[in-house]
């Protein structure tokens, strides 16, 4: 009987548990703003946070909320690198062809 009783706190403890965050945000400016190929991977991984929480699976759900915050930096890095880059290149060859 004491441990039906314990079963449902513990149960009721994790339903209360306040998921980790998602990064779902974060990914989408990712995909539209700087790096598709890494806003893509960002977002599954971020999509996948709520699922795992739900089910209980609540360490799967830290590492996806994890895998999708790492997905996003290095989104971003990239996307702010490479972007600058481009159209750098992009401007000496418009100049260049002009010529």
């Amino acid at each position: 009987m004491a441990d039906d009783r314990d079963d449902d706190m513990d149960y009721l403890a994790q339903s209360r548990r306040t998921p980790p965050h998602n990064y779902l945000v974060e990914s989408i400016l990712v995909l539209m703003c700087c790096n598709q190929l890494f806003g893509i991977l960002a977002l599954v991984h971020a999509a996948q946070v709520q699922g795992f929480h739900s089910r209980g699976d609540f360490r799967k759900a830290e590492e996806m909320a994890a895998s999708a915050r790492m997905w996003c930096l290095i989104g971003l890095i990239v996307g702010v690198t490479l972007q600058p880059i481009c159209c750098g290149a992009m401007v000496f060859l418009q100049i260049a062809g002009a010529r």
